[in-house]
């Protein structure tokens, strides 16, 4: 969060204090070896976005199976290399950058060829500041030609926004 608060010319520990003490939830992912046919179009984890700050992503092995949307809706590959982590920018990062820093929709697809033979596994670090910090735009985000795009809103109540819309569309993360 140091290198995102510099990045926009803001002090170094800008995000301290929301993120205090530190909160979030980690999730470990074991998708088991595919024994019987997939139906069509059968997902391993549907297509979502964080909710949350940023997410960082770390995986044992060969993980393939991760896609993310480009803009232009098409998905592209993300690969698996060892000992990488991937980070993620989750919703609440681009409401507070006004859509500069973007929560890019992704999904997790069934491996193919020899790869269906073998387990992933993963474990997700969901970063998110206190339920009560109130997320707006941030001065060095916005200007006379852009807006801010979203209202101020609390954590908690984005994360409960989220969680509904969420449950309404069938899916849970």
């Amino acid at each position: 969060m140091h290198g995102v608060a510099l990045s926009l010319g803001l002090p170094e520990g800008y995000f301290d204090t929301a993120h205090e003490p530190h909160s979030g939830a980690v999730m470990l992912l074991h998708y088991p070896p595919i024994t019987e046919p997939l139906l069509p179009g059968q997902l391993r984890s549907g297509a979502h976005t964080d909710f949350g700050t940023m997410t960082l992503l770390v995986h044992r092995g060969s993980a393939e199976g991760l896609e993310i949307q480009r803009p232009d809706g098409t998905w592209l590959h993300a690969p698996s290399i060892p000992g990488a982590a991937i980070v993620n920018v989750g919703d609440l990062l681009t409401r507070w950058t006004n859509g500069q820093l973007r929560s890019v929709l992704h999904r997790v697809v069934p491996p193919e060829g020899e790869a269906v033979q073998r387990p992933r596994y993963s474990a997700t670090l969901f970063y998110e500041p206190r339920h009560e910090v109130v997320i707006s735009c941030l001065e060095p985000c916005q200007g006379p030609a852009k807006p801010p795009l979203y209202p101020p809103i609390t954590v908690g109540e984005r994360l409960e926004q989220r969680r509904r819309e969420n449950m309404r569309s069938g899916y849970e993360n």
